[in-house]
């Protein structure tokens, strides 16, 4: 239960610095996200998991793929470096598209975690939206 709560500050801990002008792209919360997930892994509850970056599907690559669950982030700035505090529908669109869809056609059914570091939205191996919510 300590760890979850560890993991939950430092993914509320990610989302105040982008809110603060910490981080200006996508790779850098992609890459202190990922630092954060990593580090809640190399616990030993979790010993043997494992995360595959970048690792190619039929035409795609997820940012980051854990068993059945895939992972991809997208910037949480818009075109004019505001700061967007949701994942963009066609975000969403895509991933179920390019995602889940092609996971399905070669048999490995995926869950999808989409993330800007301000919010999270959970897709289903069907593609439905199943949850979503701020981080901060």
């Amino acid at each position: 239960m300590a760890e979850e709560i560890q993991f939950e500050e430092h993914l509320k801990a990610l989302c105040k610095a982008i809110k603060q002008g910490t981080y200006h792209n996508e790779a850098e919360v992609r890459s202190e996200f990922m630092r954060n997930l990593r580090n809640f892994l190399d616990q030993p509850d979790f010993k043997g998991v494992s995360i595959r970056e970048e690792e190619t599907i039929v035409e795609s690559r997820p940012d980051a793929r854990i068993g059945g669950i895939s992972i991809e982030f997208e910037t949480p700035f818009d075109e004019r470096n505001r700061i967007r505090g949701k994942v963009t529908e066609s975000k969403i669109r895509k991933i179920i598209q390019k995602y889940v869809k092609e996971f399905k056609k070669v048999g490995r059914p995926s869950r999808v975690i989409v993330t800007n570091g301000l919010e999270i939205v959970f897709i289903d191996e069907n593609g439905n939206v199943v949850d979503r919510g701020t981080v901060c």
